[in-house]
């Protein structure tokens, strides 16, 4: 949910204009909001996100931003099925996602992910797993003894999880999550070699 606003300060009718503009949009419906503000294009309005599902991103949804980033970023999220948003959420949260371009990059990547909403901290990693190793009678007696908290960030760091308000995130193939600012570097070092 956007608002679009034009400020006329140089204009014989001083004034500021506002209309807010729901996504996905139908066809030429940015160009009709466009004019209904007295602008002649995108980049002499003023754009603010209000609300968007995915709330990470909204700060980054402004018109320096090309409206057809964010109208394609709409219809993403529109078509995101409601199992695979919490998904898609908790990947802006850990890879530090920042610009819609980016954002639309990773929602083409959801299939590579495994979302655990059930873990919420790093003390339920670690119930979970004396759980799967031990026996139940043991993993009672056990658990008051050990620093759940240590343990279950040792084990998310061992086996490359992030740990996010959405839950424990996880790449199906084992590998670590990067940022999305080591993931643009690593293309950038292919060729060097170290040493």
């Amino acid at each position: 949910h956007l608002r679009l606003v034009a400020h006329h300060d140089d204009s014989p009718f001083d004034g500021t204009d506002v209309v807010e503009l729901k996504l996905p949009t139908e066809d030429h419906a940015l160009e009709m909001a466009v004019c209904c503000l007295g602008c002649m294009d995108w980049e002499m309005v003023e754009c603010t996100c209000l609300d968007c599902k995915v709330p990470q991103l909204a700060e980054h949804i402004t018109s320096e931003v090309p409206f057809e980033a964010i109208e394609q970023l709409g219809d993403v999220l529109a078509q995101m099925s409601t199992e695979a948003l919490p998904v898609y959420k908790a990947l802006i949260t850990a890879t530090n996602c920042q610009n819609v371009e980016d954002a639309l990059s990773l929602a083409e990547q959801l299939d590579e992910y495994i979302l655990s909403p059930s873990i919420a901290s790093p003390e339920d990693a670690a119930a979970e797993e004396l759980a799967f190793i031990l026996p139940e009678k043991a993993a009672k007696m056990i658990r008051p003894h050990i620093n759940l908290h240590t343990y279950g960030q040792a084990l998310l760091a061992s086996r490359n999880n992030i740990q996010t308000e959405y839950g424990l995130l996880e790449r199906r193939d084992g590998q670590s999550i990067q940022t999305i600012g080591q993931q643009k570097q690593e293309p950038q070092l292919g060729g060097m070699e170290l040493g």
